[in-house]
């Protein structure tokens, strides 16, 4: 019996193929190195104008304005912000700063004709305030005959406007005069002795 041997790197001719075994590959990934985000403590702003706030807040790159009317806020300052003061935040955060645009104008009222309680409510709802000065009228009482502003001009909320109210006139009694008789004076006579010493002389004188 002859018994038959494979030689280094030979295979049967009936033999299977041997699979490859495959070594994964190896990927070097290095990490992204990111640039630390720099924190910012928010400060209070309020008040302040927006130029000011502006460059306080200058370490925020995304500042967002808003305008609203204020009747304490001046012109131009910063009402609120969307961020608290003392919060920390990066510097990519959305600020949102409201500037204030004064004191809110609006039309005044047509009150004339009406009464003063109907031209008070009437002022109220509109944000004005009033005053009262009486004059004496053929109307009745406490009918508004005139206001300080026309109707229709504008004016900031809180502004005072003039209003001059009816006072009806009493009526005063006619006194009656009683006719004054004037007398003339009597013709002044003259003196008993000297009439009749003018007539004596002229009776002497006719003789002569």
């Amino acid at each position: 019996i002859t018994i038959g041997c494979l030689h280094a790197g030979t295979r049967p001719n009936n033999s299977e193929p041997v699979a490859a075994i495959e070594t994964p590959e190896v990927i070097e990934t290095s990490a992204a190195t990111e640039t630390p985000q720099k924190e910012i403590r928010m400060i209070d702003v309020t008040g302040k104008t927006k130029a000011e706030a502006e460059k306080e807040c200058s370490g925020i790159s995304d500042i967002i304005w808003k305008e609203k009317y204020s009747d304490e806020v001046k012109k131009g300052n910063v009402i609120s912000q969307n961020i608290s003061e003392g919060e920390i935040v990066g510097e990519d955060q959305k600020l949102v700063l409201t500037v204030s645009r004064g004191k809110e104008k609006t039309a005044v009222p047509k009150v004339i004709g009406l009464s003063l309680e109907q031209a008070k409510k009437k002022l109220k709802k509109k944000h004005f305030s009033w005053k009262v000065q009486k004059e004496e009228s053929d109307k009745e009482d406490g009918i508004v005959l005139s206001q300080s502003i026309r109707e229709g001009q504008k004016a900031v909320h809180g502004t005072t406007v003039t209003l001059t109210v009816s006072k009806q006139r009493t009526a005063v009694p006619v006194a009656t005069k009683k006719p004054v008789v004037t007398r003339k004076p009597a013709a002044a006579t003259a003196a008993p002795g000297k009439k009749s010493e003018k007539k004596k002389k002229d009776f002497v004188g006719v003789i002569q």
